[in-house]
């Protein structure tokens, strides 16, 4: 087995750059062991295996920590175990996806420096982009979050987006095992000219610039009202109340967020009939109840349930003086916002309620448009940049506490800072655990609450846009290197193939 000692480092320096631990600095050169190890005289059944242990030992703490770890859903236990050992099936997949790519790497190898790197990165970078379909946005081991707190990978984020960080990363490794000091000079130069160029036409070309002060609001799941009991009469929470009016520091905060709602279900018109359920708050009542503490120089958003003629939403409200705007999620996540037909069909588990898709409408701010980003909407890299374009800045909710820790609230954050480089948007990023924080146009980190803390978090957004690369062209510069790359090695291999066939004849 010594054979395998070096994808089996690679798995090992791949687990420490992911969470819990992220010492990101290990991401640059943890698929360096897996490259050289393909780069050797190798069966391809080996090439397949080394791939699949370095897979398995980086991406396995992570699967530990997420899918293994899913916390027990209330009266759904068979669900919660069907996905608890999901993770076995996955841990094969993120294994095989490794292994196909070391295979291919040690096939398609030409043993010319550039092109040997520029494949290997390609074809990693293709394996991670397929796991994050496979996962629907949800791969945790990925390099990208690993080095999203290093500068410079959110300024290739503001170029190509999260596969050219993802491609950046691993060309990193690639280049390192090619035995050319010369190209390593020439990508490190490549890079840095890049980001330099890419930093100063962003501080160029940058946009707006007044300041939104917010007050963000965590509390302990045990301290949510309708865990416990249904809400008192009259409706009104008023541990909340006492943060909310807090918060608003008599009324010179203009915007405060609670990411979650003191009613289970909010409802509009006759009041619905709904299993299991029995805090339902008409609207009304909440804007009544919200308008005789908080002043009408402070907008308070929460996160509802709600039903409409027979539908249920999730949606943030926006309220401000007794009147709303309402954001409504638009893309839903299979298994959280609703189970997919087969999976009712076997019997495994059922949600208490199924959401209907909604309108992903705006609201308004002191003159700032604020877009939404509804929990798995985060992942959803096509459609934040769908988002950002019409918005100042992007509002991102989320509930990380079906996973137990920090693990999925400190990924999420990660997310929200690419999100933000990507466009040169800035981010709200709250949840009810933590971490919480204001994320910066350029991806940087504001003001921050950790996870586990409980209180109000004060801060202030600076509006403005940076102009990037991404807003325009979304990932297609780093497609098209891959492509490019891969295409050249096929038209080699071709042309090599058919030049030997030539001279036999």
């Amino acid at each position: 087995m010594r054979r395998y000692l070096l994808p089996t480092l690679s798995g090992v320096l791949l687990a420490l750059a992911l969470g819990p631990w992220y010492i990101w600095p290990l991401a640059f050169v943890a698929l360096a062991p897996l490259f050289y190890f393909a780069q050797q005289p190798r069966t391809r059944g080996g090439l397949f295996l080394g791939g699949c242990i370095a897979g398995s030992i980086g991406t396995l703490p992570s699967l530990y920590l997420s899918l293994f770890s899913l916390v027990m859903q209330p009266g759904a236990p068979l669900f919660t175990y069907a996905i608890r050992a999901s993770s076995f099936l996955v841990l094969m997949v993120f294994s095989a996806t490794f292994g196909v790519v070391a295979l291919l790497y040690g096939i398609g190898r030409s043993k010319q420096p550039l092109l040997d790197s520029l494949l290997a990165a390609s074809l990693y970078t293709v394996g991670e982009l397929f796991l994050f379909t496979f996962v629907s946005g949800y791969y945790y081991p990925s390099v990208a979050h690993a080095v999203a707190s290093f500068p410079p990978a959110l300024i290739v984020a503001s170029l190509g987006g999260v596969p050219l960080v993802i491609f950046v990363t691993a060309w990193t490794s690639a280049v390192l095992v090619q035995h050319s000091w010369r190209l390593v000079f020439g990508a490190g130069l490549c890079v840095a000219i890049l980001c330099t160029g890419a930093y100063y036409y962003g501080r160029l070309h940058t946009t707006g610039g007044a300041i939104l002060p917010i007050a963000l609001i965590q509390r302990h799941p045990e301290s949510l009202l309708y865990v416990t009991a249904p809400a008192p009469e009259p409706f009104g929470d008023y541990g909340l109340q006492t943060l909310i009016a807090e918060a608003v520091q008599g009324g010179v905060t203009p915007l405060v967020v609670y990411p979650f709602s003191p009613a289970e279900i909010i409802y509009s018109g006759s009041r619905p009939m709904i299993e299991g359920v029995v805090n339902l708050v008409p609207d009304a009542a909440l804007g009544a109840w919200l308008k005789t503490f908080a002043p009408t120089s402070t907008t308070v958003v929460l996160w509802n349930t709600a039903a409409t003629e027979g539908n249920l939403y999730d949606e943030f409200n926006v309220w401000r003086d007794g009147t709303e705007q309402t954001y409504q999620k638009h893309v839903l996540y299979p298994f959280s916002d609703y189970l997919p037909p087969w999976v009712r069909a076997l019997g495994f588990a059922r949600l208490p309620y199924t959401l209907t898709p909604g309108v992903a409408g705006e609201a308004t701010i002191n003159d700032v448009r604020l877009e939404g980003l509804f929990c798995s909407e985060l992942q959803q890299e096509g459609y934040a940049r769908e988002q950002a374009a019409q918005g100042d800045v992007l509002l991102s909710i989320g509930f990380d506490a079906m996973f137990p820790g920090a693990f999925a609230g400190d990924w999420s954050l990660a997310a929200a800072r690419l999100r933000a480089a990507e466009n040169g948007i800035p981010v709200i990023r709250s949840t009810i655990s933590g971490p919480s924080g204001i994320v910066n146009a350029d991806g940087s980190i504001g003001e921050t609450t950790p996870y586990g803390s409980e209180g109000v978090m004060r801060g202030a957004v600076s509006v403005k846009k940076i102009a990037t690369l991404y807003r325009y062209a979304g990932s297609a510069p780093a497609y098209a290197i891959m492509l490019t790359t891969l295409a050249l090695v096929l038209y080699r291999r071709f042309w090599r193939s058919r030049s030997l066939y030539s001279a036999d004849l």
